[in-house]
């Protein structure tokens, strides 16, 4: 959902009416959620946290210490935006020489991406360049990847090059990450979402309780466990 708070009136409606509601994919507001019968997601921190040791793993490894770093994110209206962009803060804070320079809203858009990551890594090639990159989507990292290698910069740990990361998975993602180009992503994917989610709404529909809020494990992705996951990074 684009506004997480513009659901609460509905919501209420709903509860009234005694219609159950659930909350799956993105998070929604504290009103909305108590307004709701449950709230079934992936866990948005998990995935901020791990693009960011992504991207750290990955500097370590071609022995860059310092630098610039971007991210284009997804819809920055969502609340899962914003709580995996937080923790991927939080996560960078760690490595205080890597410096996040740029954070652009990319709503969730391969193409848009594509144009902002071109510009970005234009402004910064007379200030350091751009070591390393945040796409929020696999498909929004592959772009960037693209953007990268269209203004002749090496990419990933062989060509030690940019060093780029997703937070969700798909077949363009697994690929990029078995060819090198993409470092890593996350097992948030549509098949294990519905999958989940529907097993609690099934729940709901029969009168089971369940939990209030749920989120559901994810999973870091790199070149060494791909091959593992790839059956759930489908689309």
């Amino acid at each position: 959902m684009q506004d997480p708070s513009a659901v609460a009136a509905p919501f209420a409606k709903a509860k009234q009416a005694g219609i159950p509601v659930v909350i799956v994919i993105n998070p929604a507001s504290p009103r909305a959620v108590a307004l709701s019968t449950g709230e079934f997601l992936d866990n948005q921190a998990n995935l901020g946290k791990f693009a960011a040791m992504n991207l750290q793993q990955g500097l370590t490894k071609i022995g860059v210490k310092s630098g610039n770093v971007i991210a284009i994110t997804g819809s920055a209206s969502q609340l899962g935006v914003q709580q995996r962009l937080a923790a991927f803060r939080k996560q960078m804070t760690k490595t205080p020489s890597l410096k996040i320079v740029e954070v652009q809203d990319g709503q969730w858009d391969p193409v848009k991406t594509g144009q902002i990551s071109s510009q970005l890594f234009a402004k910064y090639r007379g200030k350091g360049g751009v070591k390393a990159a945040y796409g929020m989507s696999d498909l929004m990292a592959v772009s960037i990847t693209r953007a990268a290698k269209s203004a002749g910069l090496p990419v990933g740990v062989k060509a030690h090059g940019v060093i780029v990361s997703g937070s969700n998975c798909g077949p363009d993602g697994i690929k990029a990450i078995k060819a090198g180009t993409l470092y890593g992503g996350a097992t948030q994917a549509p098949t294990t979402q519905a999958t989940r989610a529907g097993q609690q709404i099934l729940k709901v529909l029969s009168g089971q309780s369940v939990p209030k809020v749920q989120l559901f494990p994810v999973q870091r992705i790199t070149a060494g466990n791909a091959d593992t996951v790839t059956g759930i990074c489908t689309y």
